[in-house]
């Protein structure tokens, strides 16, 4: 029997990471029982304590506690760690930022999905210190890895160069296009949309003050916002007296799913992303999308997406009006296309690829 523990610590969170982790889980679980039937492959899921049993019988789990983080990652010797820890084949830390700085496995597999704090000036000399410092003690004790873009393999590449084995998996995209949507009253008929943390690479600021330009439109916003940036932009729609943007704060899925059925088009100028999610999940419902040109977002945006070429709210506005002037030109081909595009990112699709890596790691196949 082959014991694969997988990393699931940030599964509870509502977007990002936590949405990627909650997708893979469900897709590993589906498949555990013939996994374990034909390749004598069990799976161990390490999750939070609300989480312990969520994904069925078939599946092993192991609650995150702070002590076992601590005892993973003490000085003790890997002698002692086996006698109090169990010890797996194979671990996958689903992302770079595990709470694991040393494994408990024959093999580790670590998954990079960015590292965007090298594109982020606003980043302090010390912050970025600190993050390169989590990426290669992460990469030290890697046997194995994989990226979730081509770009951020590039990325890693050019600022963190390894010489350990990897794969590329790109992200897959739920469709939300099934999921039931839950209307939100008081909106305008017709809106474009953008839903993010509103962190500072994400540029909401100037989406709202791009809206000086679009008197005509209206603007809506979703996403949790830490009260810094959320400042900065009910600052800016007071001090232009902006009455066409509409600040929702966090969301549920069916809500998320009805603002992206409703929206006119979808609008992401983020400075930097390791693959840009959100792009691929209002595809999924024929919108157009206008992204910025930096980073990850033109592999996954390709031929379909619109590209602002300036991020700068005056020329911004106009590209907006421009790219939904042509894609309503012909919504119908344009809409089907954007479709059958993002159904080229699935999550099962990378749940396969993931699975197949881990045999491929075992010596399985």
């Amino acid at each position: 029997m082959r014991n694969i523990a997988i990393y699931f610590a940030d599964i509870k969170g509502f977007h990002g990471i936590g949405e990627v982790e909650r997708c893979i889980a469900s897709g590993i679980a589906k498949r555990a029982t013939e996994l374990k039937e034909k390749h004598s492959i069990t799976f161990t899921f390490i999750v939070p304590k609300t989480e312990v049993g969520k994904y069925g019988n078939d599946i092993e789990y192991m609650e995150i506690k702070n002590k076992t983080v601590k005892l993973i990652n003490s000085d003790f010797s890997g002698i002692i760690r086996k006698l109090f820890l169990p010890h797996f084949d194979l671990i996958h830390l689903t992302h770079q930022y595990s709470k694991f700085h040393r494994s408990i496995a024959s093999n580790t597999l670590v998954t990079i999905h960015d590292i965007n704090f090298v594109h982020n000036g606003n980043s302090s000399s010390r912050a970025m210190r600190r993050r390169a410092h989590r990426i290669k003690r992460i990469e030290k004790i890697a046997t194995h890895m994989s990226f979730i873009s081509d770009f951020t393999y590039r990325d890693v590449m050019e600022h963190f160069p390894f010489s350990k084995p990897y794969k590329i998996i790109k992200n897959g995209s739920q469709d939300w296009t099934t999921l039931k949507r839950q209307e939100i009253e008081g909106l305008p008929q017709d809106f474009l949309f953008h839903i993010s943390d509103a962190g500072e690479k994400k540029n909401v600021h100037l989406l709202v003050e791009m809206m000086r330009y679009l008197p005509q439109e209206n603007l809506v916003i979703a996403g949790a916002t830490d009260p810094i940036n959320r400042k900065r932009i009910t600052d800016i729609i007071d001090n232009y007296a902006l009455k066409n943007v509409t600040l929702l704060g966090r969301v549920s899925d069916e809500e998320k799913a009805f603002l992206l059925g409703r929206c006119k088009c979808f609008l992401f100028p983020s400075r930097s992303e390791g693959f840009g999610l959100p792009v691929i999940e209002a595809m999924c419902f024929g919108k157009p999308v206008v992204i910025s040109k930096l980073t990850s977002l033109p592999e996954i945006g390709g031929d379909i997406a619109y590209y602002f070429d300036e991020l700068e709210p005056e020329a911004m506005a106009s590209k907006t009006i421009t790219s939904c002037k042509e894609f309503y030109s012909n919504e119908q081909q344009n809409a089907e296309a954007t479709i059958n595009h993002a159904r080229s990112f699935s999550w099962e699709k990378a749940v396969d690829e993931y699975i197949q890596y881990y045999m491929e790691i075992m010596k399985l196949v």
